[in-house]
């Protein structure tokens, strides 16, 4: 028996699955949507979106153009074609209106490209100079930016200017400067892109001025500058082999100074080194654009005119023994110079084609011809 107590008892009903809906849980607290309302994130998304976007079609962009300058940079034979190669690059694929590379030799020394401030109307060095070791920029646009400068960029029709440095480490080989008609010049993307090329190109410029110095010291004497035996030798045996086709004499001047031993013995070594530098340049300074001034021994000297008949060669003689008997001074010494001078002449219509070994070793026994005969003077002996 079931006691009445008046509370209805309560018997769920099956639900079924076309009647179901969902339910937001009364712990969920919402706001009602209004007609035409958007979330704030989404703006905030989208944005995000956007710049990730950007960020990696620079990612892309910097890729490309760093892996197709490498490759360019890789098969450049020269300093020059290094330069030109970059300088093309900043135009093409870093959108500069020009650019130009400069090289750190002391002073900066501009190898491609070119500056197009009017030097003119507008002599202008930005401050600091073409070349540091950060990365510098100007622009029309920021009031702090050097008046000169400003100047020389609307001129030229120009918005901004970016100066990067190439670096080898801590070596500042040079530098790029690129000159932008747009506000680019500060742009994050821009530097960054710029400084990258400017690190490849470094690097292949410093490998190809190490190349070169190592050329050099393979062919010229390191104390005076001049060609050394090795290139004198290349230089005659080219030079011989043009005789006979051009019908042209080949002339060889021989040069010793006279007495030198003596000034190494009472000046020392460095007065001694100092005169054949002084010597080297006073021989370079007498001889014609087209001749070949070799340092051959000690204190010996060796000049190669190309095209000169044996009057012509007796002149160039006679001004270089001239122009060294000008005394030597150095700190705290001075010392009266001569030189014993020999000349030989490969005639143009000779039968007997004579070989480098012939043309020097009767050049030296003219030079002793003036020795034995009592120095400072010009002998020469000529070829059948």
């Amino acid at each position: 028996m079931t006691e009445d107590t008046g509370e209805q008892l309560y018997h769920p009903t099956p639900v079924r699955s076309s009647d179901y809906h969902p339910v937001v849980s009364s712990c969920t607290r919402t706001r009602p949507l209004r007609s035409g309302f958007k979330p704030p994130e989404r703006d905030g998304d989208n944005g995000i979106l956007r710049a990730a976007q950007r960020r990696a079609t620079e990612t892309e962009t910097r890729t490309r153009v760093l892996q197709n300058a490498a490759a360019t940079f890789g098969i450049s034979d020269s300093i020059d074609d290094v330069a030109s190669a970059l300088t093309q690059i900043a135009r093409e694929d870093v959108g500069a209106e020009t650019a130009a590379v400069f090289l750190n030799n002391r002073q900066a020394q501009l190898l491609a490209g070119a500056v197009p401030f009017d030097s003119e109307s507008f002599p202008v060095v930005p401050p600091g100079g073409w070349i540091s070791s950060e990365s510098r920029t100007w622009s029309r646009s920021i009031a702090t930016t050097d008046p000169d400068v400003v100047a020389a960029l609307d001129g030229a029709h120009l918005e901004s200017l970016l100066i990067a440095p190439l670096l080898r480490g801590r070596e500042v080989v040079g530098s790029l400067a690129c000159f932008f008609s747009r506000e680019q010049a500060a742009d994050p993307h821009t530097v960054y892109l710029v400084s990258a090329l400017c690190r490849q190109a470094a690097q292949v410029l410093a490998q190809l001025k190490l190349q070169a110095e190592l050329a050099a010291l393979a062919l010229y004497d390191p104390l005076t500058g001049l060609a050394n035996r090795i290139l004198l030798r290349t230089h005659i045996s080219s030079s011989v082999q043009t005789v006979g086709s051009d019908l042209e004499s080949l002339a060889l001047i021989f040069i010793d100074l006279d007495s030198f031993k003596s000034i190494n013995d009472k000046f020392g070594h460095s007065a001694g080194d100092a005169v054949l530098a002084t010597v080297a340049s006073r021989i370079t300074g007498s001889v014609r654009s087209g001749d070949l001034v070799c340092r051959f021994g000690r204190d010996e000297f060796i000049v190669v005119c190309q095209h000169t008949t044996q009057v012509e060669a007796l002149a160039v003689a006679e001004r270089i023994r001239t122009e060294i008997k000008h005394p030597s001074q150095g700190d705290g010494w001075t010392t009266p110079l001569t030189a014993s001078v020999g000349v030989t002449v490969h005639p143009p219509d000779t039968s007997n084609t004579l070989t480098a070994t012939d043309l020097l070793r009767t050049a030296d026994q003219a030079m002793y011809r003036s020795n034995n005969r009592g120095k400072d003077r010009v002998s020469l002996i000529t070829h059948p």
